[in-house]
């Protein structure tokens, strides 16, 4: 009852002090803001920019205990709701459609429905390259720890001087550990000759989900001879 009385008496006073200030264009909740009113503390999800060291970032969601704190923290796109409320009602991807309880269909990759809707699992290229290299372990999508060790087979072709390059990055693409695989055997072949590396990285902060990538040694530097694998990971 008190509270709800304080709440009153505080809009009573806003209108009052906001027909003599410039107030009047500003949304209603940057008002109340502005003039210290309590409101009801109602969570929020709002977008916020963030800074990437080498690309530009897509604003990411987070979840605030009011407007007020929201607009402070300069976040846009405000609506009503933890940003986890929000991510559960959307359905946009596999694993939003494994997240809603849908079965996932027992194929390669595995599918799921939801609704009319149907998604695919995101295995990277591993199918288009099987000819060429093939990932043991990890296998995509799995969740890894550092050390990482990488197993795997690639044609002779793959190698040169028995070695490739790997490199792990995180949700944005940004290298955050790379080595060189070694092969297990004599590597002057066309046929399959086994690999492994350990690469040592620290978790990102930020989303838990990268991509490694095992290129193919190119000494002549053409883009022709180019090929890589890429196989999304998570970081557990």
């Amino acid at each position: 009852m008190f509270k709800n009385y304080k709440i009153i008496l505080g809009l009573v006073i806003t209108l009052f002090i906001m027909s003599g200030c410039g107030l009047q264009n500003l949304p209603e909740e940057s008002k109340l803001c502005a003039l210290d009113v309590i409101i009801e503390d109602v969570e929020v999800c709002g977008k916020i920019n963030v800074v990437c060291i080498t690309t530009p970032c897509d604003p990411v969601d987070e979840t605030f205990a009011n407007r007020c704190a929201a607009e402070d923290a300069g976040a846009f796109d405000i609506v009503d709701g933890s940003c986890e409320d929000q991510n559960l009602n959307e359905v946009n991807s596999f694993e939003d459609c494994i997240k809603a309880g849908n079965p996932a269909m027992e194929s390669y990759p595995r599918q799921c429905r939801h609704g009319d809707k149907g998604f695919t699992e995101n295995i990277g290229n591993e199918l288009q390259k099987d000819g060429l290299i093939r990932m043991d372990t990890p296998r995509p999508n799995q969740k890894v720890n550092s050390p990482l060790t990488i197993t795997g087979e690639a044609r002779g072709t793959w190698f040169f001087e028995g070695d490739f390059p790997v490199v792990l990055t995180d949700w944005d693409g940004l290298i955050i550990a790379e080595s060189y695989a070694t092969a297990e055997g004599d590597w002057m072949t066309e046929e399959f000759v086994k690999f492994s590396v350990e690469l040592n990285f620290e978790k990102p902060e930020l989303y838990d989900r990268g991509t490694l990538i095992l290129k193919k040694d190119n000494p002549s530097g053409l883009s022709e001879n180019d090929d890589v694998l890429e196989v999304p990971i998570y970081f557990n």
